[in-house]
């Protein structure tokens, strides 16, 4: 019998074995298909088998069909961390066991005085606390977070609905007070209004960073004739304003836009307004 071609393959034929046992399959010889998507196995590139969870990528690599893939190409977030201060444990407990699963990083404290001790500011966080606890109270930690010049997203919780309370807690910036017992929905709901509110307010702070970075590279005199520029006012008129040449403003002009590294006048209002807070 002539030897296999190389372009054969085993296929499955009956051939008699040993007496009784019936019949088994053994591999005969048919034509292989040029088009089949074979590869030869080495030990880096092994046959997973056709079961279980490989299954499925078998069959679609055997029909040929592209493996989707969908890469995330937004930025990374920050991580959210929330920080609940109440002297009953089992609201802690609650709250933390909800908001940890809604994907929160969460940290509770029994009072308002260790969470003073604790509280490192840095993180992208919101606080939410109870009005009236042993030792100092919400309000008063809100006092002094304010005190301290700590702009953190603040919600109240309270048993006790107090109208004027909540409202003048609100204008010295609380987010919201839940009124006990409150819907989980309207918890999540709140927290992620708070942390939005805290996103804006990050964002404001580093639009106001920046442009203080780029007015610190500018000589006073072309402050003012940038903002002038800002105002949409002419060189002329700009000239007039400042009691000085319109050579000079023109100077002052190239300078600027020498150190915001721009070389339109529509990329340096871009670039300088900007970075300004909305």
């Amino acid at each position: 019998m002539a030897p296999p071609s190389p372009l054969h393959r085993p296929a499955l034929g009956p051939v008699p074995i040993l007496p009784g046992a019936g019949y088994a399959f053994f591999p005969q010889w048919q034509p292989l298909r040029l088009i089949d998507n074979f590869r030869p196995r080495t030990p880096g590139n092994r046959d997973p088998g056709a079961h279980g969870a490989h299954a499925h990528h078998l069959d679609r690599r055997q029909n040929h069909e592209p493996i989707k893939r969908n890469p995330s190409t937004a930025p990374p977030q920050p991580e959210r961390f929330v920080y609940i201060v109440d002297d009953d444990e089992a609201v802690r407990d609650s709250l933390r066991w909800l908001l940890e699963g809604s994907s929160f990083n969460v940290r509770t404290f029994h009072s308002a005085e260790s969470f003073l001790n604790a509280y490192t500011p840095g993180h992208f966080a919101v606080l939410i606390l109870d009005v009236r606890m042993g030792g100092m109270s919400g309000i008063e930690l809100h006092d002094e977070l304010l005190r301290q010049r700590y702009d953190l997203p603040l919600i109240f919780m309270t048993g006790h609905g107090d109208v004027g309370m909540a409202v003048a807690r609100m204008k010295l910036g609380a987010v919201d007070f839940l009124e006990k017992p409150f819907d989980d929905k309207q918890l999540i709901s709140t927290v992620e209004n708070a942390f939005s509110q805290a996103r804006v307010k990050q964002n404001d702070a580093q639009r106001r960073e920046q442009r203080q970075e780029l007015l610190a590279r500018l000589t006073p005199r072309e402050q003012q004739v940038l903002e002038l520029i800002a105002a949409g006012r002419l060189n002329k008129q700009i000239a007039g304003d400042l009691n000085i040449s319109i050579k000079t403003v023109e100077a002052h002009r190239a300078n600027i836009m020498d150190k915001f590294e721009v070389r339109t006048m529509a990329d340096l209002m871009r670039r300088f307004l900007g970075s300004s807070p909305d």
